[in-house]
């Protein structure tokens, strides 16, 4: 696996993430930041049973996560929950947080289907 959040590792989390399947029902954008050098940005959009991930900004995006390196490291490595780097004020969250509560369950879901891609 690539070195986390460079573009390839992108592309290889993006090749992988085609295969998954999801709710068909859920439709929803997230993208994430990583806000200390280097910089990145990716998003994940589900959409028609699908998870595409790809580079870059999305304006699309229903929710927006930005962090530094080291927390967005640990959040997808699965030793930090996302809950604990919010509330230590490490992970910030915009956007609408209404479909972060509304599509929680699905978006356990797809959390751990790109956690096991990491």
């Amino acid at each position: 696996m690539a070195a986390f959040a460079t573009p390839e590792w992108i592309r290889e989390i993006s090749a992988r993430a085609a295969r998954a399947d999801v709710d068909p029902a859920l439709e929803l954008t997230v993208e994430q930041r990583i806000v200390d050098a280097p910089t990145a940005a990716w998003h994940v959009a589900i959409a028609d049973g699908r998870i595409v991930v790809a580079a870059g900004e999305n304006p699309d995006a229903v929710l927006r996560l930005a962090s530094d390196r080291a927390t967005a490291a640990a959040i997808h490595a699965g030793e930090l929950p996302a809950q604990r780097a919010f509330l230590d004020g490490a992970l910030r969250i915009g956007g609408d947080i209404g479909q972060l509560i509304e599509n929680r369950r699905a978006l356990d879901a797809v959390a751990r289907i790109l956690a096991g891609l990491t």
